[in-house]
């Protein structure tokens, strides 16, 4: 991986296979840094490999990515919630960022759409769509100049989407961020500079 400055977040000539499967032979894409991008495109095209390759979690075959800055950190929501179901909402926050106040937390969950009593329910009690809440706003109180989000929507009806939508860009301003998604209506309505098709 290269970490020279630039004013993308490039892939270059990438190479990339489980077994006899390819799923990238010399791919390239460009995102702008400071932007949102997506990638759109059918199950089982790569969307969630390419999103691991550009965090790190795996390595190209062949080829390059160049990164905005130097040794850029990285905030990731996964497909699954990867919440830990025991703790209360506000242990699961703070896993990224322990000094977080109660504070700042009630007004997370507050502008998600979400009860401040929240806080001291366990993840385990919550519905699924306010589990992927909870893992979003998880991501977006990281220190992170580049976030992935894979499918971030999932479970979610279109008014509690649009309230997320909402607060997502209003966080993530001058961050690059790379949205996976099947729902091209999602990518237009987030402002995407590029949607990208796989």
């Amino acid at each position: 991986m290269n970490h020279q400055a630039s004013k993308y977040l490039e892939i270059k000539h990438l190479t990339f296979s489980y077994g006899e499967q390819d799923l990238f032979r010399d791919f390239s894409a460009r995102f702008p840094a400071g932007e949102w991008s997506a990638l759109m495109a059918q199950s089982g095209a790569g969307k969630t490999t390419l999103l691991r390759l550009a965090a790190g979690l795996l390595s190209p075959q062949e080829g390059e990515i160049v990164y905005p800055s130097a040794n850029p950190r990285f905030s990731f929501v996964f497909q699954e919630n990867r919440l830990i179901e025991g703790h209360t909402v506000a242990k699961n926050l703070r896993l990224v960022n322990p000094k977080l106040s109660l504070e700042a937390l009630r007004t997370c969950l507050k502008r998600s759409g979400l009860p401040e009593s929240y806080l001291h329910t366990k993840v385990r009690r919550l519905s699924g769509g306010e589990q992927r809440r909870i893992s979003i706003l998880r991501a977006l109180l990281a220190e992170y100049e580049i976030l992935l989000l894979d499918e971030p929507f999932t479970g979610m009806d279109e008014n509690t989407k649009r309230t997320m939508m909402a607060y997502m860009r209003a966080e993530t301003a001058g961050k690059t961020v790379l949205l996976v998604t099947h729902e091209e209506q999602e990518a237009q309505a987030l402002a995407c500079n590029l949607i990208i098709h796989l």
